[in-house]
């Protein structure tokens, strides 16, 4: 006798899934604000001691991942999580993704979510993979006094645009010269790919895992730029841009303040736009986060009303730092891909209220005391040159794990002494050289002067197109 499957209302599949996900709730209640059961990962005393621990829980995540990525409403979920570029790239945090599986419906972001039980057609995730998820997200990854949050970055998300003025012209593409993918090479299910994010190796192809139509687990699967371009392909790394409680911390490419303190000079430096060339970030990683550094001078870096040599005024926002990066943009994958111009309108040298805070002594009644004080830039009598260096920034966690990195220092940046020691050094967290460094002679606005300077400079490099303006207010 034929027997056939019980046939539910919508109703009591939506009741049935609440139920799940109380009795989820409750089994996954327990101390939350809790350091990592394992508390050694508070005191790791080597990087590679810390990289076996990033990459075991990296490696834990990677296969919940991959059983939950059988659900088609778990690939929903993703695909519409990471079209948000909450920090700018394709991607969302594991964390984020939970509470959208666990509490459907209830997405605190634009978009909201039905549970899967109200969608036809629309399997929901595991229980059991569920509950494993929330079991390690229970347990933060912690090395020492970082915590690491954990992500899902989707490669070849950005849909590709032709530029006007640009059809034909045919971007790099990571598949010329490669055979298709063969039907084994196919795979029902994302393949889900975890990497520490420490490209100090330069590995360029990784060993992913998927599953077929059985359910059967499969890996060893080789997973290089070009996979990920015909394939789909989850990377489950650390995200570098999130702070410590795990939040992004928002524009961080806000116009800086022109300030109420004018100068003789007048202008503040802006680019229009940049056109970056090259990556410098792997492609398993996502976009890059582009950074500058200035600072000024005079020409050979002697001061002429003194006749010092070898004075170099880095900028900074406060006194208390040497390392001064100012944040650019963010590019993705596509837009360096293409070398597409992207309008940034930045001011990136806003000299006309350009001062520090400084500490000040003076005497009284005997007493040497100290007073803040506001110092400004003032033109040229501090400098008619301005020195300036461009580059893909990077997180360093791991090159400067338990401060045993150093970083890049530059050379250039002005007319080196009789000794070959250079004017200054720029210090810049950058997995590979700069874009571009670079001086040219700063002027008045309004006025002009012919050759390279701070009105009108452009130079275009294999690397990057730059350009500076004065601003015209």
């Amino acid at each position: 006798m034929n027997q056939s499957k019980p046939s539910f209302s919508p109703e009591v599949k939506k009741l049935l899934y609440l139920l799940f996900l109380c009795i989820l709730g409750l089994s996954c209640k327990k101390e939350t604000g809790k350091l990592p059961r394992d508390g050694e990962n508070n005191n790791i005393l080597n990087k590679v001691e810390a990289k076996a621990y990033v990459n075991d829980r990296l490696s834990k995540y990677a296969r919940v991942i991959a059983s939950l990525s059988r659900s088609t409403y778990v690939r929903k979920v993703v695909n519409q999580g990471i079209a948000k570029k909450f920090d700018g790239d394709y991607n969302i945090l594991i964390k984020d993704l939970y509470k959208m599986l666990a509490s459907p419906g209830t997405d605190q972001a634009t978009h909201k979510l039905a549970p899967p039980s109200e969608e036809p057609g629309v399997d929901p995730p595991s229980p059991v993979d569920l509950t494993i998820l929330g079991e390690l997200l229970l347990e933060p990854v912690l090395v020492n006094n970082d915590t690491l949050y954990p992500q899902i970055y989707i490669p070849f998300s950005e849909p590709e645009q032709v530029d006007e003025g640009m059809e034909g012209v045919l971007p790099a593409d990571p598949c010329a010269n490669v055979a298709p993918l063969s039907p084994t090479e196919v795979y029902p299910y994302p393949v889900i790919v975890s990497y520490d994010g420490d490209e100090s190796s330069g590995q360029e192809v990784f060993t992913g895992s998927s599953y077929d139509h059985n359910g059967i687990a499969i890996d060893g699967i080789q997973v290089s730029e070009c996979f990920a371009k015909r394939h789909p392909v989850w990377a489950v790394t650390i995200n570098e841009r999130v702070d410590q409680s795990g939040r992004f911390p928002g524009d961080i490419y806000a116009q800086p303040s022109t300030g109420n303190a004018p100068t003789p000079i007048g202008a503040d430096l802006y680019m229009p736009d940049i056109v970056v060339k090259q990556h410098k970030e792997s492609w398993i990683k996502g976009g890059s986060e582009i950074q500058m550094q200035f600072g000024v001078s005079w020409a050979n870096g002697t001061n002429p009303s003194t006749a010092q040599t070898r004075q170099f005024k880095l900028y900074s926002q406060t006194s208390l730092s040497q390392d001064a990066p100012i944040d650019i943009t963010f590019l993705s994958r596509s837009q360096i891909r293409n070398k597409r111009t992207v309008p940034i309108n930045f001011t990136y040298a806003p000299l006309s209220s350009w001062g520090e805070r400084i500490n000040v002594s003076y005497v009284e009644n005997n007493v040497t005391k100290y007073r803040s004080e506001i110092q400004y830039y003032n033109y040229p009598t501090k400098g008619d040159y301005l020195y300036l260096i461009v580059y893909e920034y990077d997180d360093h966690f791991w090159e400067y794990f338990l401060g045993n990195g150093t970083s890049y220092a530059t050379g250039g940046m002005g007319i080196p002494d009789q000794t070959g020691n250079y004017l200054t050094n720029f210090y810049f967290k950058s997995n590979e050289g700069p874009y571009l460094q670079t001086s040219f002679k700063i002027i008045q606005r309004g006025a002009f002067q012919s050759g390279a300077n701070s009105g009108n400079y452009d130079i275009n490099t294999d690397q990057l197109y730059f350009k500076s303006r004065h601003r015209t207010y």
